[in-house]
């Protein structure tokens, strides 16, 4: 699989399976370390669904792009439909960074997270996914 510097989600073209890497920039400032300034800490994990929901991202107030919305022990992560797989609107939450989930008009989910940033979904099925999620996010 090839990973890029850019992305959190990698899909493997042989089985399918969605991987989710997570890194942590680590700043080092020990004069004896061969390797002054930046050192980045990468995790890989296969995203296991707990809920798996056919949904629409808004990209835009206009513009919704299909998928599935995966809701893990610890994160809520929007998967695109292959032909809309691309870089620029991946969505990966961490449930701890999540505090507020709603509904709103005939199919809407929300999600508000800690740094004021608004994700909104038109999925179906809806409410099983908000009381896993709820459930989780009291943890």
């Amino acid at each position: 699989m090839e990973i890029t510097d850019d992305a959190e989600l990698f899909k493997c073209k042989y089985c399918g399976n969605i991987i989710l890497i997570r890194r942590k920039v680590h700043t080092v400032t020990e004069s004896q370390s061969p390797e002054s300034g930046r050192q980045i800490e990468a995790q890989s994990e296969m995203i296991v669904p707990v809920v798996k929901k056919s949904a629409g991202y808004w990209v835009s107030k206009v513009i919704t792009h299909g998928g599935h919305l995966i809701l893990t022990e610890t994160d809520v992560v929007f998967i695109p439909h292959q032909f809309n797989f691309v870089k620029v609107y991946r969505v990966v939450l961490p449930i701890s960074g999540i505090v507020r989930v709603w509904k709103s008009g005939l199919n809407n989910l929300n999600i508000g997270t800690r740094d004021a940033k608004l994700n909104r979904f038109v999925i179906w099925g809806r409410d099983e996914f908000i009381h896993q999620l709820e459930r989780r996010m009291r943890r």
